[in-house]
């Protein structure tokens, strides 16, 4: 009875205003796609810088028929944390999480078998940062512990590429000098 003595005093327009005011909410709020506040997505004009591309074209004339190239892999996709540290405990998660944010720019895999074969990685200008060295210091070490091989090549631009410079690099990698 308390309650709706009390609600006797309230001004007959707040009945109305209330719950236009919560059904805008809802309408506005969150996922909505008339929120104002959404945040839009723009097409990228392109999947790879110029240097990417000009690697890749070289790249894919280097390993012919035999491997297919990836590019952008997650490193979630190419190792896990050692299963001896039980899935699910917070330092498998810890460690996952390292390698589910990170990717490598290249990876070859096997035509014949699906194998991974090797990563490789463009290092440009970016890499010489302190923040950046650490990752790589990371990266390095996780594609060690995983015994996928791990190729890091210097970024040279648009033209700076040479199938043979690329060819040679990989087959000393690989093992097939």
């Amino acid at each position: 009875m308390d309650i709706l003595h009390s609600l006797s005093h309230v001004p007959p327009w707040v009945f109305f205003v209330v719950p236009v005011v919560i059904l805008l909410v809802a309408i506005l709020g969150k996922g909505s796609p008339w929120n104002i506040g959404r945040t839009h997505y723009v097409r990228e004009p392109t999947l790879f810088s110029a240097t990417e591309w000009a690697f890749l074209r070289a790249l894919d004339e280097v390993v012919g028929g035999r491997y297919r190239v990836f590019a952008k892999v997650r490193m979630a996709d190419l190792m896990n944390p050692d299963n001896r540290n039980k899935v699910g405990n917070k330092a498998w998660w810890r460690a996952f999480t390292q390698i589910s944010s990170k990717h490598t720019d290249f990876v070859l895999v096997d035509l014949r078998t699906g194998e991974i074969v090797a990563a490789i990685e463009l290092d440009d200008k970016s890499h010489q940062r302190r923040d950046r060295s650490t990752r790589d210091a990371f990266v390095d070490r996780a594609f060690k512990e995983s015994g996928i091989p791990f190729i890091r090549y210097p970024a040279k631009g648009r033209g700076g590429y040479k199938v043979h410079e690329i060819r040679t690099r990989l087959d000393t990698a690989l093992g097939h000098t």
